[in-house]
């Protein structure tokens, strides 16, 4: 939980996610982020101010990846996107993805929108795309996810959904500090600290009990994604 949290009222099931940050230590993303952004105005008077067109498209891309776009909305808003450029354009949005190191997760997005709304990508990327092994994984991983068995049920509720997800993740950036970004995320969960919770000074040992305790959670719910009892902090929401 490195960037979001959710709070569950014991008693009414409403459910607030807060977010601190947009992405985890270990997104993709790398260099300054956002670089820059714009007002624009909600409701003919409110004015929000968001990512600019740019960052937007990336940060849509490494939030659609990183979660294997269990949600189509997700999809839909990269499709939308993608539908108001040109050829020339949709190559300059991928370089940029590609520079900021979200490259394979621009990539994904194409290659899934290409499949799934025929979406005008032009055909020397999509050609570049499947030409690599890594990147076909990907299409093929969140394809098994989105459209395969289980599909319509929620990602935590398909058998190890979740695990198939945190491994697609290394295939997404580049470069050791992201691999030891994802494998730190991977060998220590809040699921963990809340099964076993441990002194603070006692934390390392969680990555040496993390494959124990994962086998435990499986076994005990059939292979799905226990989920994890949500704090009490905003209990009288």
């Amino acid at each position: 939980m490195e960037n979001e949290f959710q709070h569950v009222h014991m008693d009414k099931g409403v459910c607030v996610e807060l977010h601190w940050q947009l992405l985890g230590k270990a997104s993709p993303i790398h260099g300054t982020f956002p670089t820059a952004t714009k007002t624009v105005v909600v409701a003919d008077r409110h004015l929000i101010r968001t990512l600019g067109d740019d960052d937007l498209f990336i940060y849509l891309c490494a939030h659609g990846a990183r979660h294997t776009w269990s949600r189509l909305k997700w999809l839909a808003d990269i499709g939308g996107i993608l539908d108001r450029k040109s050829d020339s354009e949709m190559l300059v949005l991928f370089r940029l993805a590609e520079a900021k190191g979200a490259g394979n997760c621009a990539a994904q997005a194409m290659l899934l929108c290409k499949r799934l709304f025929d979406t005008s990508v032009p055909d020397e990327l999509i050609a570049s795309f499947r030409s690599k092994y890594q990147l076909r994984l990907l299409e093929r991983a969140a394809m098994a996810l989105m459209a395969g068995a289980g599909e319509d049920v929620e990602l935590e509720d398909q058998k190890f959904g979740s695990t198939r997800v945190a491994l697609s993740q290394f295939l997404l950036g580049t470069g050791y500090r992201f691999w030891i970004a994802q494998l730190r995320m991977l060998l220590s969960t809040a699921h963990d600290v809340e099964l076993v919770p441990l002194p603070r000074r006692f934390y390392f040992l969680y990555p040496v009990i993390r494959v124990p305790l994962w086998v435990f959670r499986r076994l005990k719910s059939f292979g799905k994604s226990p989920g994890i009892s949500h704090s009490p902090l905003l209990k009288r929401l």
